[in-house]
């Protein structure tokens, strides 16, 4: 049989090849140059951060919000949480700041009003208001040297059954925008200097309790930063209500590049793969059979 694997070492797809008679494994050995798929260049996993150095794209943040600090609860019914986006997912190494009353949402709700017929989104997201109160939520990043900051995210209109809704809904626009940042955390009062913004559009969804995701991207200049911080700033701005997921913050050296699976890894890096295919030789054809299995790298098999 025969491992397609990545060598940590050379960061280079090998294969091990194993003798069928004695069960034993010869020597990892680089494929042949004719082999360009195992010849391919990938980066293994422990070595991805580059602290902002010879890595084309840095994941800064990413985040599914399937794993809050603390148990989601409705507190403000029908469907959300508001004690507060810092407290349910904050860190010590990335510190929400917002304005008014960002929430934690419930998709699967106690009382069932939502429905979400793609399953995107998964348990939890974040929701916010841009009419009633002009709700935002800011992160806070060091200065990378990559001239992009790119942000990307689910968003989908959705309204709120109690605390002050239903508040009616259409087709969701977000304002993603980038600033100077002397401090750690953003400043609403006294925001640092505008770098850039752009805005991610949704789709009008069937009726106001029925999520339509829809995914987009908005690459931020920050090439001309001149304080070791900046900031992003989400503002709804047009849809009553809106909730969005699967967020993920990219510095990069090249626009659009961002982690849309939510794996840490930005998309432009070929991350090796952790599991190992098995192909198990033949010996009417003297070859290795096609149908292959997948098993744990390194699980000697």
């Amino acid at each position: 049989m025969s491992f397609l694997a990545c060598d940590d070492e050379t960061e280079r797809q090998v294969s091990t090849v194993v003798d069928a008679a004695s069960g034993g494994f010869d020597a990892l050995t680089p494929d042949a140059p004719a082999d360009a798929a195992a010849d391919a260049f990938c980066v293994a996993r422990g070595d991805l951060s580059d602290g902002g150095g010879t890595l084309q794209s840095r994941v800064l943040y990413t985040n599914d919000f399937e794993t809050p600090n603390v148990p989601l609860v409705v507190n403000c019914p029908h469907a959300l949480d508001a004690r507060g986006i810092n407290f349910l997912y904050g860190t010590p190494a990335f510190q929400f700041n917002q304005v008014n009353t960002v929430e934690g949402v419930l998709l699967d709700d106690p009382s069932k009003l939502y429905k979400n017929p793609t399953g995107k989104g998964g348990r939890f997201a974040l929701g916010m208001l841009s009419s009633v109160q002009d709700d935002k939520l800011s992160l806070t990043f060091e200065v990378t040297g990559k001239p992009f900051l790119n942000v990307g995210l689910d968003l989908s209109s959705i309204d709120v059954q109690g605390c002050g809704g239903p508040f009616g809904v259409t087709r969701p626009v977000m304002k993603v925008s980038l600033h100077e940042t002397i401090g750690t955390i953003h400043s609403f009062s006294a925001p640092g200097k505008l770098l850039a913004e752009g805005t991610i559009e949704g789709d009008s969804s069937a009726d106001p309790w029925t999520f339509a995701w829809t995914y987009g991207v908005v690459s931020l200049d920050a090439s001309q930063a001149t304080t070791a911080r900046v900031s992003v700033v989400f503002d709804l701005t047009q849809s009553g209500y809106a909730a969005f997921d699967n967020l993920s913050i990219v510095a990069s050296s090249q626009a659009g590049i961002v982690d849309r699976n939510n794996d840490g890894v930005a998309d432009d890096i070929p991350l090796c793969a952790t599991t190992t295919q098995v192909c198990e030789w033949n010996p009417t054809t003297m070859a290795f059979d096609m149908n292959c299995r997948f098993v744990d790298a390194g699980a000697g098999e």
